[in-house]
């Protein structure tokens, strides 16, 4: 009996312990990797979330797939629960809808119980699950309850997302000054999406002076961490962006789009191209600093001043975007401009030029429309950094804010809805960057 009794204490001791070290997770990227790889459920969830979420500056979602998987295995909400998200998201191919319930299902109630033992991480997930109504009936009030019992634990996410319902006057009443000081918290913990919050509420002077200053501390702290991550195969050339192969892929290395939307009037798409650009090696400089190089603080970068950043940090380039005026006023007088498609001279811009040069190593900032026309009289409203093709199904792969995407060759000839070389100039905009 004694010994029964003994087991049991030993057993009750190591459960505690077990429970306590949920409610202070290591922080420490080696020691969660060594807790999950001695198949520690708990932190095969955390080292999966790590890597979906890019906690530790770096996303890969096969890694992430791979642990949250095995946790998943062993039944721990937090392995359930992120695998769900993962799916649903649709990165790691169509999502299964049924199995992404089942998952949330599942992580439901042992979400509720560890969250209880006191994990932050469980909190904020539980707080998730209620706000969104994904297994019970949504409640708002009751997920801000765990949102605010998890900053009590010290978490930095919890921290940003009580500021962000402040800021929106979501479940709270709007109050910028408590939005502030929320993310000042998270931010001391350098959690990277309060700095960048904190750098466009500076910049823009939104319920605050406005401060360049504080806006560029707070925008380099948070844009000197990329979590995208890729890698392309020596032996195979194959292609890897955060963990998933992309077959065919001809990329242009070392220009991964930035994490964070820069939020200016007239939109930040060139400061996004040159950021790529200008911190390809290693970073060098915000897009707020990139924006106040160009010449006009305040809104987004034109035509004609995207040379300018390139010029300051010494980026070799060749610039066929900017135009004399004349060139405007004879194009916009002569009406064999409006009714001329210049098909064959725009495809033979396209894959001649273009391409041929995406193909040789030189990435392009390209000066797109936007249909249905929005601004008649411009010849491009948006840029976008092409990094890469795929001549086996003809996609340019291109850099658009701080997403990855990938268009059709042939959809940038037409003037069906989204983007098009094709103007009512029909002049060809782009700059090459010499590599």
């Amino acid at each position: 009996m004694y010994k029964y009794s003994k087991a049991l204490f030993i057993t009750c001791i190591y459960l505690s312990f077990s429970l306590v070290c949920k409610a202070i997770e290591s922080t420490n990227l080696d020691s969660v990797i060594h807790y999950a790889e001695s198949g520690d459920s708990y932190y095969q969830g955390v080292l999966g979330t790590i890597y979906r979420r890019g906690e530790k500056g770096e996303i890969n979602y096969s890694q992430a797939q791979k642990w949250l998987t095995l946790s998943t295995n062993n039944n721990n909400p937090i392995g359930l629960y992120n695998l769900a998200v993962l799916y649903e998201s649709g990165i790691m191919g169509s999502a299964n809808t049924a199995l992404v319930d089942s998952l949330y299902q599942k992580s439901f109630a042992l979400m509720l119980e560890l969250a209880h033992q006191g994990s932050p991480r469980a909190q904020v997930n539980l707080g998730y699950l209620l706000e969104t109504g994904t297994v019970v009936k949504e409640n708002l009030p009751k997920a801000l309850k765990w949102y605010e019992k998890a900053t009590e634990f010290g978490s930095a996410r919890a921290q940003f997302i009580i500021g962000y319902k402040y800021y929106y006057g979501w479940g709270y009443k709007r109050s910028l000054e408590k939005a502030v000081q929320w993310f000042e918290k998270a931010a001391n913990q350098n959690y990277p999406e309060a700095c960048h919050f904190l750098g466009n509420i500076y910049a823009n002077g939104i319920g605050t002076p406005k401060d360049n200053n504080k806006a560029i501390d707070y925008f380099r702290k948070a844009e000197c961490i990329q979590k995208n991550s890729e890698e392309i195969s020596k032996e195979t050339g194959a292609y890897t962006l955060n963990g998933i192969e992309y077959e065919d892929d001809q990329i242009i290395p070392g220009l991964l789009p930035p994490n964070y939307l820069f939020e200016i009037d007239q939109g930040s798409c060139g400061e996004a191209c040159l950021w790529s650009i200008i911190n390809s090696d290693s970073f060098q400089v915000t897009q707020m600093e990139i924006n106040q190089v160009g010449g006009d603080p305040g809104r987004g970068l034109h035509t004609i001043e995207l040379r300018k950043p390139l010029g300051y940090f010494h980026i070799k380039y060749e610039d066929k975007m900017r135009k004399p005026y004349i060139r405007y006023a004879v194009a916009f007088f002569n009406p064999l401009k409006f009714f001329s498609s210049h098909s064959k001279k725009y495809k033979d811009y396209l894959y001649e030029d273009i391409i041929s040069k995406i193909k040789d190593g030189n990435p392009i900032i390209l000066g797109v429309k936007k249909y249905p026309d929005g601004h008649l009289f411009w010849d491009c409203d948006h840029f976008i950094l092409l990094v890469g093709y795929n001549e086996k199904t003809n996609e340019l792969i291109f850099n658009d804010f701080t997403k990855r995407k990938r268009i059709n060759a042939e959809k940038l000839l037409d003037k069906t809805e989204g983007y098009s070389t094709v103007n009512r100039y029909n002049f060809h905009n782009y700059i090459e960057i010499m590599r």
